[in-house]
């Protein structure tokens, strides 16, 4: 039997950041693209947010 290895390398931790936060209205779904992040509304199915990683730790860039 083949043993499975897991590694971190496929984990966005960013993402899962952003998709755990307590959203108001129903929360969104976090899409990577694009060097970046789009938010859409689990309510709406609507585009919210474009956000860009700025390289300096944890921030980002809120582009609309």
């Amino acid at each position: 039997m083949r043993a499975e290895v897991g590694t971190m390398a496929g984990v966005d931790t960013m993402r899962e950041r952003i998709a755990a936060h307590p959203w108001p209205r129903g929360g969104v779904e976090v899409r990577r693209a694009n060097c970046g992040y789009t938010l859409y509304s689990r309510r709406t199915g609507g585009a919210v947010a474009r956000l860009q990683p700025t390289g300096k730790k944890d921030n980002v860039q809120v582009l609309w």
